[in-house]
Parts: structure tokens; C-alpha cells; sequence
């Protein structure tokens, strides 16, 4: 129920959540409010075992479809909730491959009336989020930002940048600030000077300070900057918005040619290898059949052209997207219609081209360069399994450390009691694996050899009785015992198998000191199960 004690649906909160929208400095208080009014319906309201029931089923990430709006709202809500920016990060890193890379961008929305304690936050945000770096080396690439109406915020971000745990720049215009004036003119020609790419937001929409505000996020603004700064790279963000004045631009039957996209588009073969722009938050997409058909039209279209086609980036805007969808299906939409050739150039080519990370044949940037001195300095250490593959073409990047993942200890295709581990999480009971756990391993390219490493992989943290948040300790116990439940039935009448023991009490208590720990992976999983089942047969 509501503060008025009238019932809420399931509709009026989705709609609620809905209205209080992005641009109010006060959401985290406004969606703490809406959350507490519904969670502290009565024990006994019919209603709020069916809420509480579809909450904890999203929170466990068993529904994938984009049409999900209300569970879309929820586990939007969840996200931004955490605690830490660590938490957020562990989520994030669950939609991604072991390849993958992730561009945080962190968000300074201060005003000239902010008083101290307001002005500390972004400082703390700034450090925490150069944190994950340390926590994920190469995966995780943080960019720092400057908002002038913070009187230090050059001075913070090339403080960050001189030391390079910071790859780049975020800017926000649409806060109402002209781009090529004081700090931000300032922050533009060191970025220029240190080989440091530029991201901005570029829509209409978002934190504007207000709508005549947002018309600093045009992209026309950048011509001088651009003609001022021969070396400086630049990507709009969500290529100019795939609206504009509440119009369809990517979702038009044709894309205007006067609308922020059509000038971004300009700018690309005026300054070609330099201006960049995004597909992030395009989800006007999911609206009809009509606007799906029309957005992947018009992008296919640019896609065709040679110098459009590799100023073009692959972005989800990770978590305000999960409004409308997961970053997995927003991925897996784009890689399917768009084909794994325009994919990978838009996703893996173009991205590593933008950000300036090595490989076979390409050295690092400079700024680059700075990152991953920064990252050996300070003894990053990926938190499990391996650093970033790319790291591997940089010097100092090839000495920094993976984690207790797959390489720490052993997981063995030869090892009955292995494969039949796989076996019960894959083709017996999924279930236990989060989603994003399920979507890693579940690729259509994917051999049954890839998916036993990857499987071997999966960290605790990605077994669904970690991932709901609303569930006290005795709740996650009572999971754990479900799944070792379930486990040992499946290993108990495999047939290659035999128990060493049967304390089944000793059993329960080992595995579960090793499930309750999120660090742990499936090989000490197995290593423990191994204390109580043996092999009655080889494996080929």
C-alpha cells in the first residue's frame, strides 16, 4: 500500500518508477520512498506475495525478454540501490565475455549551490570507480570528468590523468555549459596534448538542467574545437539521441538530415578518424515493428558507407539502459541483426581504434600507456580469472596477475567428477546460474569444450542464491541447501561415480562454507566434492 494505505498495483509502481524520471537530483530519496511503499505492504496482502514473487524472479535473472517492463523497472532499481560501486561493477562484469571491456563513466552533477558534503561525493565516486580498474585490469577502463561548476574540477581530473587512472574524458553539457570555455577549454587541450579521448552526452534528454540547457550538447558546437585540436578524438555519445524534440530520428523512415545525428554524421567526414559516436540507449527500437524496422534500416545504411563505418561505436549505457532492457539482449539484438561482421567492427575494431589499445599490430596510446603503468604501480589484480586479454600486447601489462579463477586451479575435461559438475549446472539444472552466468556461457558459436571452460570459470557470485539482494542470510542458506540438494541427487546416480563417505552432514557443511563464499569457482567446488565422490571410470 501506499502512505495513503490505498493498494498499489504492479502497473501504478511500474508507472510510478516511471514518472520520476531522470532529470530530478532527488531520485535515490524519490525511488527509496516508492520501493518502501510497496515492501511494506501487510504480511498477509495477496498482492505482495505476487510482488514479492515477481521481484525476487528478476532479481534472479530468470526472465530475459525485452517486454518485461515491470521486472526491467525493478532490477533498474535493484542496480542503482547497491551499496557500492564494487557490487555495481560485479553485476556489469556478469553481461560481459572474459574479452570484453567496459568504459565507466563517472557522473559529477554538482551545482554552484552544492554545499560540502555534496561537493565530497564525486571525489569518493571518482576513487571508487578508479578502483575497479585495480579489481578488473584492462576490462574495466575508468574515464574522469569535468563539470565547471565544480571551481577544482580540472584540477582533480588531471591530477587522475597525470597519473593515469584515468584513460579519458567525460563531459556533460547538457548541464548548461558551453564546451570551448575555462576549465572545460583547458581539460579539451590537455586531452589533446596526452592522447586522451573525449566522450560526451549528446541527446536532448537526460540530466539537462533544462531544455534550453541541453542545446550545449549540439554537436555543431565542436567545429572550433575540433579545428583547434588537430590530434583530439571525439565520441557523441548515443549518436545524437535516436529522438530529438520528442521526434524519431534513428526510428524515421529516413534520418533527418538536419537533426543532431545528420550533424555528428558531418563532423565524421570532416574530420575523418577523429569523430566518433555511439549506439548506446537507442531504444526507441523496441516500440513497434515499425521503428526496429526502420532503426536498423538507417543504420545499416551508414554502416555500408567506408568512413562512416569505422567512426561508428558499440555502447549500452549500462544501467540507466535496463529501464527498457538488459545489456544482453540489447547485445544479442544488435550482434544478430547487424551480423558478426558490422558487429566486431562497430564493437571490437572501432572501439580499440577510439580508446587506443594494442594489439598485434598497433601500440598503445599514450594514454593507454599511462593506464597500464598505473595499473602494474599499484599491483592491480584481476579478482578472478585472467586481466584483459589486450594487456598481453603491452610490456608492463603482461606481468599484471589473474585471479582465483580457472587458471588458479584445476578444472580438468578428463576429470570425471568434473565433467559431470558441468553436466548437473548445464544440462541438468541451469537454473542455479544467474543470468548473466547462463548468457557468458550460452554463445550458438560456442563447442561443448568452450563451454566446459567457461563453466569452470563461473564464479560463486554468479549463482543465483548470491545475486537476490532482498534475501536475508538464512534465505541464501536455505538456497545453497537446495542446490547441494540437488547436486548430490545428480551425482549420487551417476554411475561413473561412487561415495568415499556418506556423512551427509559433513558433506553440507563443506560445500557450503565453499558456495558461501562469492570468490570462490567451480574447480574448488569440485575439489571439495572430490572428498566425498570417486571415479569408477575414465573418461576417453
Amino acid at each position: 500500500r501506499g502512505k495513503n494505505k490505498e493498494p498499489i498495483s504492479i502497473e501504478d509502481f511500474q508507472k510510478r518508477i516511471r514518472e520520476l524520471g531522470l532529470l530530478e537530483r532527488v531520485v535515490p530519496g524519490s525511488m527509496l520512498d516508492a520501493f518502501d511503499e510497496i515492501i511494506e505492504m501487510p504480511e498477509s496482502a495477496g498482492s505482495r506475495a505476487v510482488f514479492m514473487s515477481t521481484l525476487r524472479s528478476a532479481v534472479a535473472g530468470r526472465f530475459r525478454r525485452q517486454d518485461h517492463g515491470v521486472l526491467n523497472a525493478m532490477e533498474w532499481l535493484r542496480i542503482g540501490l547497491m551499496k557500492s560501486i564494487d557490487e555495481v561493477t560485479d553485476d556489469l562484469m556478469t553481461h560481459l565475455d572474459d574479452d570484453d571491456v567496459a568504459v565507466l563513466l563517472p557522473m559529477d552533477i554538482i551545482d554552484r549551490k552544492a554545499p560540502k558534503y555534496e561537493l565530497e561525493l564525486f571525489i569518493r565516486q571518482l576513487e571508487d570507480t578508479t578502483g575497479q580498474a585495480l579489481r578488473y585490469p584492462g576490462r574495466a577502463i575508468p574515464f574522469g570528468m569535468v563539470n565547471p561548476n565544480r571551481e577544482d574540477a580540472f584540477t582533480l581530473f588531471k591530477k587522475a590523468a597525470d597519473e593515469g587512472s584515468v584513460a579519458g574524458l567525460k563531459l556533460y553539457p547538457a548541464l548548461g555549459y558551453p564546451v570551448w570555455e575555462g576549465q572545460v577549454k583547458r581539460a579539451l587541450e590537455y586531452c589533446n596534448e596526452m592522447a586522451l579521448p573525449v566522450l560526451l552526452h549528446c541527446n536532448d534528454q537526460g540530466f539537462r538542467k533544462s531544455p534550453e540547457d541541453a542545446k550545449y550538447g549540439r554537436p555543431d558546437h565542436w567545429i572550433p574545437v575540433l579545428n583547434a585540436l588537430s590530434d583530439l578524438k571525439v565520441c557523441f555519445g548515443h549518436f545524437g539521441g535516436d529522438q530529438e524534440n520528442d521526434k524519431p530520428v534513428w526510428t524515421a523512415e529516413s534520418l533527418p538530415a538536419d537533426s543532431w545525428a545528420g550533424q555528428i554524421l558531418d563532423l565524421m567526414r570532416c574530420f575523418p578518424g577523429r569523430v566518433y559516436a555511439d549506439v548506446s540507449y537507442h531504444a526507441g527500437q523496441f516500440k513497434s515493428e515499425e521503428a526496429a524496422s526502420n532503426y536498423r534500416r538507417n543504420l545499416k545504411e551508414k554502416l555500408r558507407k567506408p568512413q562512416i563505418r569505422t567512426q561508428v561505436l558499440w555502447g549500452t549505457d549500462y544501467h540507466l539502459l535496463r529501464i527498457d532492457a538488459t545489456d544482453t539482449d540489447y547485445t544479442t539484438g544488435f550482434r544478430e541483426w547487424l551480423g558478426e561482421e558490422d558487429f566486431n567492427q562497430i564493437a571490437s575494431t572501432n572501439g580499440r581504434r577510439f580508446l587506443g589499445l594494442p594489439d598485434e599490430s598497433h601500440e598503445a596510446s599514450e594514454g593507454i600507456s599511462r593506464h597500464v603503468g598505473w595499473l602494474h604501480e599499484n599491483r592491480a589484480r584481476a579478482v578472478y580469472g585472467k586481466p584483459a586479454a589486450w594487456l598481453q600486447h603491452h610490456p608492463q601489462g603482461k606481468q599484471i596477475e589473474g585471479g582465483p579463477g580457472i587458471e588458479k586451479a584445476v578444472w580438468d575435461r578428463n576429470n570425471v567428477l568434473h565433467v559431470a559438475l558441468f553436466r548437473v549446472l548445464w544440462y541438468g539444472d541451469p537454473s542455479h546460474l544467474s543470468r548473466g552466468a547462463k548468457e557468458q556461457i550460452e554463445r550458438k558459436t560456442d563447442s561443448p569444450e568452450a563451454a566446459f571452460e567457461k563453466v569452470g570459470r563461473v564464479p560463486m557470485r554468479d549463482m543465483v542464491f548470491h545475486r537476490d539482494v532482498l534475501g536475508s542470510a538464512s534465505d541464501r542458506r536455505e538456497r545453497i541447501n537446495s542446490f547441494i540438494g540437488m547436486l548430490k541427487l545428480w551425482l549420487d546416480n551417476d554411475r561413473r561415480l561412487e561415495r568415499r563417505h556418506t556423512d551427509n552432514d559433513e558433506l553440507y557443511r563443506k560445500v557450503q562454507e565453499v558456495c558461501g563464499n562469492p570468490e570462490h569457482t567451480m574447480p574448488k567446488l569440485a575439489e571439495v566434492l572430490a572428498l566425498f565422490y570417486q571415479s569408477t571410470d575414465t573418461l576417453e
